[in-house]
């Protein structure tokens, strides 16, 4: 056998972090079924349904969860 010196890498670059985006309760797609809205704690969160990430979050400013939403625009709920 060859005496081979292997070098791994040591330093990482982070691609991507998933991070929690819903915590319970009823969630809705919108009419063209590309997005989910959900909400998690004092966010309501846009998930891309085709790449599963938050592509948009909007946050209540008193830090109370958000326990029901509404839209216009969202068509089915679950």
């Amino acid at each position: 056998m060859a005496n081979t010196n292997l070098q791994f890498k040591t330093n990482y670059v982070v691609d991507s972090k998933i991070e929690p985006f819903y915590k319970g309760g009823k969630v809705q797609i919108s009419k063209d079924e590309n997005y989910i809205f959900c909400t998690c704690g004092t966010r309501v969160n846009v998930l891309e349904i085709s790449t599963g990430k938050i592509v948009h979050s909007v946050e209540h400013e008193d830090q109370e969860d958000i326990t029901s939403f509404a839209s216009a625009v969202m068509m089915r709920c679950w």
